[in-house]
């Protein structure tokens, strides 16, 4: 996990317990992020995976391109691509650390992305560069200029915010689409069969989550194979999915 402020990671250690919780996992500890397996840096993510995999780190012949090895998931949870700041442009736009994540992942590899509230039907087209959501537009615009073979626009109304939140999900192999597109069935098995070893109930304190699994099954992927209707219209997808 890279997360420039220490601080932050401290107050939500505090005050939201309950999304630091690793109680229910055989052999982790208490907090998630004094689990053994976890490497915490307190650094600029941006300039990070720049250094480490940016085609312009490699050009530059930059002593920390290629010392990390690639990942098979990468979350990016930022800044809102709504936010009116010079900064969102670099996390967003199609630069230098979109590349680095793109080069990040192995060859398999999927990118997460949160990219803020949900438009509404009657919204106009993202496209529109005076459009609040313009930003967001650049940035699947530029997912599908890197290389990604598939994008997933998805939403989620459970997450506790106060509007429906927006995702992309981008496939580096078109491979990885049987998988997104799984019936509820086939997903729980596979949930039942690779999940991690949970600790018996008993031991686990009341009030905490019995597992990480509570709140996601194969019903609840199920709303995520296919955009919205309104992000259809919007944005002119296909109910597939992004090609590119």
């Amino acid at each position: 996990m890279v997360e420039i402020d220490p601080v932050i990671v401290e107050v939500s250690k505090l005050y939201l317990p309950e999304w630091n919780d690793c109680s229910m996992f055989k052999g982790s500890s208490r907090y998630c992020m004094d689990d053994p397996r976890v490497e915490m840096h307190h650094l600029d993510a941006l300039k990070w995976f720049r250094d480490r995999f940016s085609d312009e780190a490699r050009l530059e012949g930059h002593e920390l391109y290629g010392t990390e090895e690639k990942f098979d998931v990468v979350i990016l949870d930022a800044l809102d691509p709504q936010n009116a700041v010079d900064f969102v442009e670099a996390l967003y736009g199609d630069g230098a650390f979109l590349n680095s994540l793109y080069n990040s992942l192995t060859d398999t590899g999927v990118l997460l992305t949160q990219v803020g509230e949900s438009a509404y039907i009657g919204d106009i087209s993202e496209t529109y560069p005076d459009n609040f959501n313009y930003q967001r537009a650049m940035y699947e615009k530029g997912l599908k200029n890197q290389g990604f073979k598939m994008v997933f626009h998805y939403e989620e109304p459970r997450a506790g915010f106060n509007g429906i939140w927006s995702f992309y999900a981008a496939f580096k192999d078109d491979s990885s689409r049987a998988r997104w597109q799984m019936n509820e069935a086939q997903l729980d098995l596979e949930i039942r069969k690779r999940a991690i070893q949970m600790v018996d109930d008993r031991d686990v304190e009341e009030g905490e989550l019995k597992g990480p699994f509570d709140v996601f099954d194969g019903p609840t992927m199920a709303t995520y194979r296919f955009p919205s209707k309104h992000a259809q219209q919007r944005q002119g997808s296909s109910p597939q999915g992004y090609y590119t």
